[in-house]
């Protein structure tokens, strides 16, 4: 079974952090001496796999400590980068909300199906990669992060993206890639800083008109989906440089001439010959 940070191997940090409450000098040290095993449940152990400081927080906070009882060096405000890549969580523990001061947070490659409300704390983060997850829905407070760039969550079970995501204003990257979708909401057109935009191997039938308000958009991925027709406001997208539309049932496009297209991918569509 899959560990989560709710682990018996927790008493094995409460007593390494009471060996640093009694010699605060030497926190730095054991926090980077913290590893995960990724074949067993996590632990302090030899220093196999490294694991940055704010993992070792967070473990520490998931076992029920309070972060006014670390040293100063691992609390978890301060730390702006968290790396749980890989992790085998099945669960985000609600302490993730005292990591206020964090911009990134990598949670890819896990076995995630939720997202705890608390990560609606973290309002200065730029960029969230939950990539290669089991989430099939997003909780609300995830679309009040209006410092968000950048939004990776390749190969979920997603079904709808939710018309919040338009609340997302400074977004400059999305990926939703392997995903169950079979549509996009109009909203996304309200995304005016987005530059590039990756949807392929879901289940499209269509795009919103409201896609050619994406005037920076440079990159739009949408291959393998079941689209048959693209709308003419895609004709709009004056700094579109990237349009992948591999493996979709098109039979037409619209006029891409004033585009500044520097790659147009359209293998395995039924196009007219006038249209390849």
């Amino acid at each position: 079974m899959p560990a989560s940070l709710h682990s018996p191997s927790l008493d094995v940090v409460r007593e390494a952090i009471d060996a640093i409450l009694a010699d605060p000098t030497t926190a730095a040290a054991v926090v980077e001496g913290c590893a995960i095993d990724p074949a067993g449940p996590l632990t302090l152990g030899p220093a196999l796999h490294r694991a940055p400081h704010g993992t070792y927080i967070l473990i520490a906070l998931a076992g029920g400590l309070p972060a006014s009882a670390l040293p100063e060096p691992a609390r978890p405000a301060g730390v702006r980068v968290l790396d749980l890549i890989e992790r085998r969580l099945i669960a985000l523990p609600p302490e993730i909300g005292a990591f206020v001061d964090l911009e990134a947070l990598e949670m890819e490659g896990n076995a995630l199906i939720s997202l705890p409300a608390e990560i609606g704390r973290l309002h200065k983060l730029r960029r969230l990669d939950i990539d290669f997850n089991a989430l099939r829905t997003l909780p609300a407070v995830l679309f009040t992060l209006a410092a968000l760039e950048e939004l990776e969550m390749e190969g979920n079970a997603l079904s709808v993206l939710p018309p919040e995501i338009g609340r997302l204003r400074k977004l400059r990257r999305l990926d939703i890639d392997f995903n169950n979708l079979t549509a996009l909401p109009p909203e996304l057109g309200l995304l005016t800083e987005l530059e590039e935009l990756e949807s392929s191997r879901n289940r499209l039938v269509a795009l919103p008109d409201e896609i050619g308000a994406l005037r920076r958009l440079r990159v739009l991925e949408l291959e393998s989906n079941a689209l048959a027709a693209l709308p003419d406001s895609v004709s709009q997208l004056t700094a579109l440089r990237q349009l992948d539309l591999d493996n979709n049932a098109l039979s037409s496009l619209p006029d891409l001439s004033a585009l500044p297209l520097e790659r147009l991918s359209i293998d395995g569509n039924p196009l007219s010959d006038g249209e390849e």
